[in-house]
């Protein structure tokens, strides 16, 4: 019922604050998606965060007894802080966040490089869902 997503909505918002730093900015764009807005130096600095997020979400359902586990899917997306667009961000995040979702993402996270220069804006965009066991 509705309780019960809202304690996925909080339980969410938790992992996802635990995994982040306090400089990043996490926010509820609605429903069950949230995104995080951070700055990187690499591909490798952002897949050690969704790594890490997802290590975090395991901890929690092992911790945790609600009654379901919080499953989460990620889409990251990296783009120079310069000239970029949240919208258009937000959208390729998104893109491959069902790519990965569908099965055609190549990684856990879908993170794709588009250039190799450091103080990047990575998007990462994730929905959270919630099975019961």
């Amino acid at each position: 019922g509705h309780l019960v997503g809202d304690s996925a909505l909080i339980d969410t918002a938790r992992v996802l604050r635990e995994s982040c730093r306090e400089a990043d900015l996490i926010a509820r764009l609605g429903g069950d998606e949230f995104v995080a807005l951070m700055t990187v130096d690499s591909d490798r600095t952002a897949e050690l965060v969704c790594e890490r997020i997802k290590s975090r979400v395991a901890i929690h359902n092992r911790e945790i007894d609600r009654g379901y586990e919080l499953s989460l899917s990620l889409g990251a997306k990296r783009s120079k802080a310069e000239g970029t667009v949240l919208a258009d961000l937000l959208a390729q995040a998104e893109t491959e966040l069902y790519e990965q979702k569908s099965g055609r993402g190549g990684t856990p996270h879908a993170l794709q490089r588009e250039d190799a220069q450091r103080n990047h804006v990575t998007t990462t965009h994730r929905r959270t869902r919630v099975s019961s066991e």
